[in-house]
């Protein structure tokens, strides 16, 4: 009976242990998939360099994960109304769908433009833009970010009502 209880408790013991080695395991991963993720942020972000740099903007700079729009700067994926920026957190995945086009739909827009991510990773489905015009928006232009980021520009000077979705990474 001693040497089973004893049995037992080692066979206990030796399972805790190996499951909290499979934790930490997996926990290591998941911080070492994180910093792998930051550190090829950061690098391709001083790779690629300043894309666009117009000071008059209303975006003003873009790099590879970074605007300066209307002064204030922003992270991986804006969303500008006329000279208006506000992160767009709607976009998840690289294909898009109307429940991420967000915050544009109680603005009298003229035009809205598409960034599609600085690679142009992100997709956008014709049927979308047939959907988004028949809501209500008469134009749409669907482009990689830093033409839609310069077509933006061009359109909100020239007296355009423009909106801007884009994606500054991938």
């Amino acid at each position: 009976m001693e040497g089973q209880i004893l049995d037992q408790m080692i066979f206990t013991i030796v399972a805790v242990y190996a499951i909290a080695a499979l934790a930490g395991i997996w926990l290591l991963m998941k911080i070492l998939k994180w910093l792998l993720m930051k550190l090829f942020f950061i690098w391709r972000s001083h790779q690629t360099g300043v894309l666009i740099s117009i000071p008059d903007g209303p975006v003003e700079e873009l790099r590879w994960g970074a605007f300066k729009i209307s002064g204030k700067e922003l992270k991986k994926d804006i969303r500008c109304i006329g000279r208006e920026p506000t992160p767009w957190n709607d976009r998840k995945g690289h294909l898009l769908s109307e429940e991420m086009i967000t915050g544009v739909w109680d603005q009298p827009l003229d035009v809205l433009v598409l960034g599609m991510g600085i690679d142009g990773a992100v997709q956008c489905p014709p049927e979308l833009c047939e959907r988004l015009k028949s809501r209500g928006i008469p134009e749409i232009l669907v482009l990689p970010t830093k033409d839609a980021c310069l077509c933006f520009n061009e359109l909100v000077r020239s007296g355009r009502r423009a909106a801007l979705l884009a994606h500054g990474t991938c």
